[in-house]
């Protein structure tokens, strides 16, 4: 990271320092930019020899190959190294071409970083800002280098240097909104006492922090929320100015939200189609359930028995992208029919059931007998419809209640 001081930015001049380390394991600054005759500074790279420290080749940057290019060898581009950061570690390396130098070692200049002033840690403080300085540490202790060169601007106030924006409840909230079938986590951050202006910021998973979306066509304004033992929860906001202005605060809808485990998918067939139906199970008993069924052409699911009493109790299944899990959301009608026991597929194995088929009425009719699990003398008997593709008990079917058996 380069320091460039704030002072001379404002007055379109770039001041620039960076921490270096010399071959005698000290710390220096390397100024990369400074006020010359002709306004022209560039970063040089020294390679020392490892056979003796006194000599080196010196490299320059060169701009358009994004690489160093030593400065005896430059007219024929052919000894070039590269600076890359090693993602496991985190050390930075020097990677050298193939070329061999045709230029001859040079003695090290020490009288260039002869000149570098160093600061205690009692006479500075780090801060999220530009700083005429570079930070660094040696044997724990922790210091500022900074260039001898005079700056050309005037120094700037403390207090207002260093201020953080911070924002305390209750002047901001953490609401959830659906956006495109979407559950997406917001943060408000009001602008009056009567929270009916707000910025309204959206959470950005890569940055791991709330962005204010209106303004990012113009500007990177962002909040960071915090939490510590003095102050609770808090907002933290960037420095950066809103371009956008606040717009009406609308409170969070109050819709009915149900995540997975508390309802299931359950599949079932019908007429020969496999089809499928939604369990919303009971909040205080799971073996109870209310059973939802497929509109035929809409995107919705609806409570059949209270539908035969002509209230629509419908939910909505829909998919959060965020988390990557099912969700129904229900409509504001309660239910008037009460929850039924929830059916499970049972297998059944022979010699618990049998088939059997009768004539009635001139017609080969086929059954199934399946035995009481306690009292093999008893059963119940199913009939094959071919409407409905499927084994229905007789006696149920009596008291319209669809019990059903398939062969495997």
């Amino acid at each position: 990271m380069v320091y460039n001081c704030l002072g001379c930015l404002k007055l379109n001049r770039t001041i620039s320092a960076k921490i270096c380390q010399n071959f005698m394991g000290e710390d220096y600054v390397n100024l990369l930019s400074t006020k010359h005759p002709k306004g022209i500074q560039r970063s040089t790279l020294v390679l020392f020899c490892p056979t003796n420290k006194n000599l080196c080749y010196e490299y320059f940057w060169n701009n358009h190959g994004q690489n160093y290019t030593c400065g005896s060898c430059s007219i024929e581009r052919r000894a070039t190294a590269v600076i890359f950061k090693n993602e496991k570690d985190g050390k930075e390396y020097l990677k050298l071409n193939k070329n061999e130098h045709i230029c001859d070692l040079k003695e090290v200049d020490l009288i260039k970083f002869k000149d570098d002033l160093m600061i205690q840690k009692s006479m500075y403080e780090i801060v999220e800002r530009y700083v005429c300085a570079f930070l660094t540490k040696k044997n724990g202790d922790e210091r500022v280098y900074v260039s001898n060169k005079q700056h050309i601007c005037s120094p700037i106030e403390y207090s207002s240097f260093i201020k953080p924006n911070i924002v305390k409840s209750p002047k901001f909230q953490l609401i959830t909104r659906k956006v495109c079938q979407k559950i997406v986590k917001r943060l408000v951050v009001f602008v009056n006492d009567d929270k009916t202006e707000c910025y309204e910021y959206t959470w950005c998973k890569k940055h791991e922090k709330y962005v204010c979306s209106p303004c990012k066509t113009q500007a990177h304004v962002f909040a960071k929320i915090y939490k510590n033992e003095e102050n609770g929860e808090f907002v933290e906001l960037c420095q950066k100015q809103h371009k956008c202005k606040p717009i009406k605060f609308i409170p969070e809808k109050n819709v009915k939200t149900i995540f997975e485990p508390n309802f299931e998918i359950d599949k079932y067939i019908l007429r020969g189609i496999k089809r499928k139906r939604i369990k919303l199970f009971d909040k205080s008993d799971k073996n109870l359930c209310y059973y939802y069924y497929k509109e035929t052409k809409r995107d919705t699911y609806f409570c059949s028995t209270c539908h035969m009493k002509q209230k629509f109790v419908t939910a909505k299944l829909l998919h959060d992208e965020t988390t990557n899990k099912n969700y129904l959301e229900l409509n504001d009608v309660e239910h008037v029919c009460e929850p039924q026991k929830t059916t499970t597929i049972t297998t059944i194995r022979k010699p618990n059931f049998k088939l059997e088929e009768y004539i009635i009425d001139g017609f080969k009719r086929k059954f199934i007998i399946i035995f009481d699990k306690i009292d093999s003398t008893l059963c119940f008997k199913y009939c094959y419809f071919g409407t409905d593709k499927a084994y229905l008990c007789i006696n149920c079917k009596k008291a319209e209640r669809l019990v059903t058996a398939r062969l495997k």
